[in-house]
């Protein structure tokens, strides 16, 4: 890779082939789709903002799929039915929530406490969707505390695709 980028690379184990599809950017947050036709991650800017991309696994048809200047996209996740993604959105006021794809808000949390140091995260912040296999729910992470050593004190909720049905499962 380029100095300072993350290399992204396809890796057909099964047949030992390996690609280099994303060479010069800093990627991360990588998610394959589950019905095999495209990769879905995140490329970071020279500041600390991320957009979302789209590749085919042949490391064709790069899209980025937010182009945004004011937020950032991190963290996204295929659904089941590789129709649609869940990811984090900081916006610019510096508040993490969970969003579907494109921009539709999932969590309305709002910040109400101290950041966590070295996250974009403060209390009360929404990180790292994932979905249930049927589709219909959302588990995140929520931070409720700076302690833990500096890792930080989480609580892991679930919630309905369309925002509804917040639950608290563990914390």
């Amino acid at each position: 890779a380029e100095a300072g980028a993350t290399a992204l690379y396809f890796m057909d184990l099964s047949r030992s082939v390996e690609q280099m599809l994303v060479a010069t950017k800093r990627v991360g947050w990588v998610d394959w789709s589950p019905d095999n036709a495209f990769l879905l991650y995140t490329v970071k800017d020279a500041g600390s903002r991320e957009d979302l991309y789209y590749n085919y696994p042949n490391g064709s048809s790069e899209q980025n799929l937010t182009s945004s200047t004011d937020v950032s996209e991190r963290a996204p996740r295929v659904d089941p039915g590789a129709t649609t993604a869940a990811f984090e959105r900081i916006d610019a006021t510096g508040v993490p929530r969970i969003y579907i794809y494109q921009a539709i808000p999932v969590t309305t949390g709002d910040v109400v406490g101290a950041s966590l140091p070295g996250t974009p995260y403060f209390v009360g912040s929404d990180a790292e969707p994932a979905w249930s296999p049927d589709a219909t729910r959302l588990v995140f992470r929520r931070l409720t505390g700076i302690g833990n050593g500096g890792l930080g004190t989480w609580d892991i909720l679930t919630i309905k695709a369309d925002g509804t049905e917040l639950q608290t499962i563990a914390t």
